[in-house]
């Protein structure tokens, strides 16, 4: 509710909860002893701090909570747990069928009382399983584990179809490259698994990501590929003027937020200038901003001007919106040139707030000087 509290103030509409909310991470079981039912939570988050809820589900398990018969056995003949990065965990087998079943049942028992966004995370694919005994073929293959997968999801979204999906790609390591096409089964309703794909993991080191290139990514994701993304990052790897906020409230449809305090020892440990409050501040600033613009950003048609210059506009509205960004160390004054055509606006149009501007030659000319490390968020025509 702490959390809560603070999604509410910085102006979120959704709390969404990565690990906690089980008996044990991976169990797929909600902890009602300590959290009542998952209905009295969406009914208190509802009434109480006006958000709906969302929560993640992992295929692996960090306790050793499943029966030992629902264990992917590798080509070594042994199952049992993983050691990675100093992490332990137990792997299940999706494809056998008792294991997908159960599975299932267990995420649509919460999904069913009233969540409206699911994170469908860790069910990375790490070999083949042997076991002759779950019922698949012998040596199950990664398409095989992609196809269950994609699977649960469809049947989760038959089951609850006010359901929100983001589904990580299935295969390891997704967060170093993406094994499955970004396509494959994806769409919205009946004919689509799931709706949502995972925005590459650029958020540890975001600004780094964003001066050295590698966040490019998001930029070029969206030229290609209208599915969108989703991302969940952290205001303190961030900086006061909220410049990767902007990147990704341009570059991903569906953006989380978190971080208020909790990062501060990994991203601020010989920082003593970091205030988690100014942060916090610009944060809810740059939100308030975003919401009031959210339709653009989340319904319209993305246009890369440049990497650097991204261009919102909205079926049926006349303009849109510009975001100019600034990843050098200095000041710099930048310049986008957009027919009038892509904006919908006659040549007499000329509203543009938060920068100089001027409609010439069936163009609308727009400059800016942007502070380094900085974003500018400039509104067109209806935008205004």
């Amino acid at each position: 509710l702490a959390e809560a509290a603070k999604a509410r103030d910085c102006g979120c509409e959704l709390l969404y909860l990565d690990p906690g909310w089980e008996v044990a991470e991976g169990a797929t079981l909600w902890d009602e002893k300590r959290l009542g039912t998952a209905a009295s939570l969406v009914a208190r988050l509802r009434d109480d701090y006006g958000l709906q809820l969302g929560f993640r589900s992992i295929l692996r398990c960090y306790r050793d909570h499943w029966e030992r018969r629902g264990w992917v056995r590798h080509e070594t003949g042994t199952a049992g747990p993983v050691t990675q990065n100093r992490l332990t965990f137990w792997e299940l087998c999706l494809c056998d069928p008792e294991i997908w079943q159960r599975k299932c049942d267990r995420i649509a028992d919460i999904a069913r009382q009233g969540t409206r966004f699911l994170m469908i995370d860790e069910m990375d694919w790490r070999g083949p399983c042997t076991d002759p005994g779950h019922g698949h073929a012998v040596p199950t293959t990664a398409s095989d584990h992609v196809r269950a997968v994609y699977a649960l999801c469809r049947e989760l979204k038959r089951r609850c179809p006010e359901l929100t999906i983001e589904c990580h790609d299935p295969v390891w390591p997704w967060h170093t490259c993406v094994y499955v096409p970004t396509y494959f089964q994806q769409g919205f309703g009946a004919q689509g698994a799931y709706d949502e794909n995972w925005g590459f993991e650029y958020m540890w080191s975001c600004l780094n990501d964003l001066k050295s290139g590698r966040a490019l990514a998001l930029y070029y994701y969206n030229l290609a590929c209208d599915i969108p993304l989703y991302l969940h990052i952290t205001m303190a790897a961030d900086n006061d003027n909220c410049l990767f906020f902007w990147w990704a409230a341009s570059t991903v449809r569906h953006l989380g937020i978190g971080g208020k305090y909790g990062s501060d020892s990994v991203f601020h440990k010989n920082d003593a200038a970091y205030d988690p409050e100014r942060r916090f501040a610009a944060y809810r600033e740059s939100l308030a901003l975003y919401r009031s613009l959210k339709p653009f950003f989340t319904r319209g048609v993305f246009h890369g001007l440049d990497e650097h210059m991204h261009l919102h506009t909205l079926p049926g509205s006349a303009g849109g919106v510009l975001l100019l960004f600034n990843v050098g160390d200095g000041e710099r004054t930048l310049e986008a040139r957009i027919d009038a055509a892509i904006l919908r606006m006659d040549d007499g149009d000329t509203r543009v707030a938060g920068a100089e501007a001027r409609m010439t030659g069936g163009a609308l000319c727009v400059r800016k000087t942007v502070l380094a490390m900085s974003a500018a968020v400039i509104r067109i025509g209806d935008a205004v």
